[in-house]
């Protein structure tokens, strides 16, 4: 089970916690699909894959969009590439939100 090791004794205790966070290193950068970066996942961000998937996603998306124009309610999800992605910003104070009826 990913997230939890068990050790007969606190000797075995540094390969268990190496093992688990090499684990989560895996699951973050190649599996995670990060919503800050139009959900790819950090490898595909940094090999540049994501600029191929993001035309793609695009593609198809205007595609349904044209097939179906009543469908939804409005444009299609941008899947623009994300041009700088910072870790923990700086929050940005926002005015009240708007909700509207579903």
């Amino acid at each position: 089970m990913i997230g939890t090791a068990t050790f007969s004794s606190t000797k075995n205790a540094p390969h268990a916690v190496k093992s688990l966070l090499a684990i989560n290193k895996q699951l973050y950068n190649l599996e995670h699909l990060h919503s800050t970066i139009q959900f790819v996942t950090s490898e595909q961000r940094h090999s540049g894959e994501y600029i191929a998937i993001l035309k793609n996603r695009n593609r198809i998306y205007e595609q349904a969009k044209n097939k179906n124009p009543g469908r939804g309610s409005g444009e299609i999800r941008n899947w623009k590439p994300v041009a700088s992605v910072y870790l923990n910003p700086e929050k940005q104070e926002q005015g009240p939100v708007e909700k509207k009826a579903a």
